[in-house]
């Protein structure tokens, strides 16, 4: 039976807070062949490990970080918002349906295969017809790649589509190698993913650590790192305890109440900052379900008293919000954000309204470790 969720807009975004150990750990280095010069390694502590190296079936932030480092888009946005080249040197709007692109010429995978227009075409093109994935909403007005020579593609949509370069330049649009994957097989790929990144696959035991390693051949700015591991960590005070004994370098979603205690310790610190990170609740609405009622989800919504979790559990370090879309993305309306819709009373008279004037219960479930103490 198919799962019907709704999501309620009584979100609220987070600050960024990443806590940066010295300049190294004492995670494990090694000596290079050449040289005595050790081993250049980052690693970094998540709460939850990826889901996949499936660039189109996935919605979680924390995939979509490792992916970066391992997949490039056709282009990208700089600090102020604005389009810049990445695997595209140049983009026109030929007619309201088609968009043109010309790729850079000097790009390989990191199995050494050139980058080309089928990779283009490859990718989008999955994503725009196979509804399963669930990346597919956001890239099925695309009716076409046309490729018109191996470094120049036309993307046509079947309308009109004002915000196809926001789409090709986010989470779902990074570029699979079609060779690779029409040779080697999909399941293979998703055990040994080849990108155009500056970090290639090395290793993943799931739940335990992912290991990149730098990609010598990678187009841009080379990378800093030799290998940058990715533990998954999820309670918090263990993250914490292994930031302050050396054995991680960045320990990320640190709870606030730890701040104090990891700036007042030598060699660590915290980094502050706004997020793109929306935390909603969804919902059954499944028939027969007691939120099925639409007045059962707006009472749930009204009952719920964002400013005072922001303030009780993370330190004030949140802005309650109406809408999904932070401000800086395309879309994004102020009027919608650092608002609530905290009423208890209008939530009691809607539950009264849907026959639950002595209240209802509900369960909820969050992710272990996390959120609530």
């Amino acid at each position: 039976m198919r799962n019907h969720l709704s999501r309620l807009l009584m979100a609220f975004t987070f600050s960024f807070i990443l806590v940066l150990a010295g300049c190294s750990s004492k995670s494990p280095t090694t000596a290079t062949n050449n040289n005595d010069t050790a081993e250049k390694v980052l690693t970094i502590a998540n709460s939850s490990d990826m889901l996949s190296f499936d660039i189109h079936d996935h919605s979680s932030a924390s995939t979509e970080a490792i992916h970066v480092n391992m997949f490039n888009y056709l282009l990208k946005h700089d600090a102020e918002g604005e389009f810049i080249p990445d695997l595209a040197e140049s983009w026109e709007n030929v007619n309201p349906t088609t968009w043109r692109f010309k790729l850079r010429q000097d790009v390989k995978f990191q199995n050494g295969d050139p980058f080309t227009a089928a990779d283009v075409k490859f990718t989008l093109e999955r994503v725009a017809k196979d509804e399963k994935l669930s990346e597919h909403s956001n890239y099925e007005e695309i009716q076409e790649v046309k490729v018109v020579d191996d470094h120049t593609v036309d993307v046509i949509t079947k309308i009109p589509d004002p915000i196809l370069l926001n789409r090709l330049s986010r989470s779902g649009s990074s570029m699979l190698p079609s060779k690779y994957i029409e040779e080697k097989g999909w399941e293979e790929f998703l055990k040994n993913p080849v990108g155009t990144g500056p970090y290639k696959f090395s290793e993943w035991k799931r739940d335990d650590r992912l290991v990149l390693v730098k990609n010598d051949e990678y187009f841009g700015d080379k990378p800093k790192w030799d290998k940058v591991i990715y533990r998954v960590i999820q309670e918090d005070s263990t993250r914490v305890a292994e930031l302050l004994s050396g054995g991680i370098d960045i320990a990320q979603n640190v709870p606030p109440s730890d701040e104090e205690r990891i700036e007042s310790n030598e060699g660590t610190s915290v980094i502050t900052g706004p997020s793109q990170r929306v935390m909603t609740l969804e919902v059954r609405v499944t028939p027969g379900r007691v939120t099925a009622d639409p007045r059962v989800r707006e009472a749930i919504d009204l009952a719920i008293d964002e400013k005072a979790i922001i303030e009780n559990l993370y330190g004030g370090k949140g802005t309650p919000t109406l809408t999904r879309v932070t401000p800086g993305n395309f879309g994004a309306h102020l009027g919608l954000y650092n608002k609530s819709n905290y009423d208890p009373e209008r939530a009691k008279q809607l539950l009264a309204e849907a026959g639950y004037a002595d209240g209802v219960d509900v369960t909820f479930t969050s992710p272990s470790g996390r959120y609530l103490k």
